[in-house]
């Protein structure tokens, strides 16, 4: 299962049903309410992965781990990390989302969405590309 890509594939299909969940931070661990790192936290915990529990320190783990990808190499479930300001984190990485596929991530926004990497915000506000070597077809 692991080799075939499944899980990265079930995790974005997750991300897709939080679609129109409410945003909240002080809530973020509540049925309902998502900020971006318990998103992905919560999704990859329910596909029997643990990863951190904050947007920075789960770019500061694949960047550790030599997990950053190129675009083209981009899979379903994979993560996209976005910096905006300075905020004092691992490389000011203060968002992060999970790719769905065909240049669309499903991100915690008021309310949880789909967004296009390649306009406005997350463009400009692109830092790095990860992923989680389990869900990956080559690890």
């Amino acid at each position: 299962l692991y080799g075939s890509g499944a899980i990265g594939a079930q995790v974005a299909q997750m991300a897709l049903t939080k679609v129109g969940c409410r945003y909240s931070q002080d809530l973020r661990m509540s049925e309902g309410y998502y900020d971006c790192s318990s998103l992905v936290y919560r999704l990859y915990k329910e596909a029997g992965l643990i990863l951190e529990a904050t947007a920075s320190t789960q770019g500061k783990a694949c960047y550790q781990k030599a997990q950053i990808i190129n675009k083209k190499d981009l899979q379903p479930g994979d993560l996209i990390f976005y910096s905006y300001e300075d905020n004092g984190q691992f490389r000011n990485i203060s968002h992060v989302a999970i790719y769905v596929g065909d240049g669309k991530t499903i991100g915690a926004g008021d309310p949880v969405g789909y967004h296009d990497i390649t306009t406005g915000y997350y463009k400009e506000h692109f830092y790095s590309f990860g992923y989680i070597p389990k869900l990956r077809n080559d690890e």
